[in-house]
């Protein structure tokens, strides 16, 4: 880290330099990865100040992928799409392929996982998944093993979230097995914290606390938090179905911190109808109503459809079970349209 940040102000003293990118790449990556979000968003938005002013052909690719890809965790797909399309549009996998060893992975290809992830919360799932098939067909085409790793680990999470469950499956699957093979324990990593997602979708819940028993230390050994209340998500809505509501209280506590504490708000939404759910559980439906509300407000300011719809969903079935069957009809109706 602290070598970084050496080089980067080496790099605004000296001016231009060919590695000036990377470096800035490596300051992002790591603030990313530790779902420091805020500081990883200057990283990004100073690189592409830099990038413009420089007429960097392939800095004025990967500074708005990262830029794209901060907003999309911050809860800001509208503005992160844009970012997002800047970037494919300079995009060329054949003349772009050799950006892998310097940023890890391809840029475009990652650009895509992210649009994916953007469109499936906006609700247009049909496209989401035709950008995700895309982003891992250019991923095995470039034969790169972090490319092809790091795309089916973020496609992952969207199979997940738009609930395709043979997708996520059989991509996680995948990925253990490829990144064993491949030696990259980052991805063996996650996806075993995208292993309690899946088995708490598919109500096998004890599996799901196994998983996460499993998960929980080796991201803390990694030093990564990036994704990590996606994963607690999926824990807490086991220990609600199992009636472990103490535990999921302080669970639910540590959710709400993370949140605060990194900027990651994409999952926020989720969260507080999970929130609800608790309540719910503990015989309080007044507070499932309240906690339902805000996840609803929350997916309106975010623009995920996704998230309003299945918030508004869980307080209609709430309101249908008191007897206000219209109040939920009327509740469901425009997000339907």
């Amino acid at each position: 880290m602290v070598t970084l940040l050496a080089k980067r102000a080496l790099l605004r003293e000296i001016g231009h330099n060919a590695d000036w990118a990377p470096v800035y790449y490596g300051n992002w990556a790591v603030r990313y990865v530790r779902a420091e979000h805020d500081e990883a968003l200057r990283f990004a938005e100073e690189m592409v100040e830099r990038a413009e002013l420089m007429a960097d052909d392939e800095a004025l690719l990967v500074a708005p992928r990262l830029l794209g890809t901060s907003l999309t965790m911050m809860g800001r797909s509208g503005e992160a799409l844009r970012n997002l399309e800047r970037a494919l549009q300079l995009y060329d996998p054949a003349r772009h392929r050799t950006l892998a060893g310097l940023f890890g992975q391809e840029p475009g290809v990652a650009a895509l996982c992210y649009k994916s992830l953007c469109l499936g919360l906006r609700g247009a799932v049909d496209e989401a998944r035709r950008t995700a098939e895309t982003a891992v067909a250019l991923a095995r085409q470039s034969e790169h093993p972090l490319t092809i790793a790091y795309t089916l680990g973020h496609t992952n999470v969207l199979w997940l979230v738009i609930r395709d469950m043979p997708k996520a499956a059989a991509t996680l699957d995948e990925n253990l097995v490829y990144s064993d093979t491949n030696g990259i324990k980052a991805w063996q990593t996650f996806s075993l914290g995208w292993r309690v997602v899946l088995e708490s979708v598919a109500k096998r819940h004890e599996a799901a606390l196994a998983a996460a028993e499993r998960a929980r230390p080796l991201l803390a050994t990694a030093g990564s938090s990036v994704f990590l209340t996606f994963i607690l998500g999926g824990e807490l809505a086991s220990l609600v179905a199992l009636g472990r509501h103490a535990a999921g209280e302080a669970l639910l506590r540590t959710i709400r911190q993370q949140i605060e504490v990194s900027g990651e708000r994409w999952y926020e939404a989720d969260a507080y109808r999970l929130e609800g759910g608790l309540r719910l559980a503990q015989a309080d439906p007044a507070a499932a109503e309240r906690s339902y509300g805000i996840a609803i407000e929350v997916a309106l300011r975010q623009e995920a459809k996704l998230l309003e719809l299945r918030a508004s969903r869980d307080l209609a079935r709430l309101w249908a079970e008191q007897g206000e069957r219209q109040r939920a009809l009327d509740l469901l109706a425009p997000v339907y349209d």
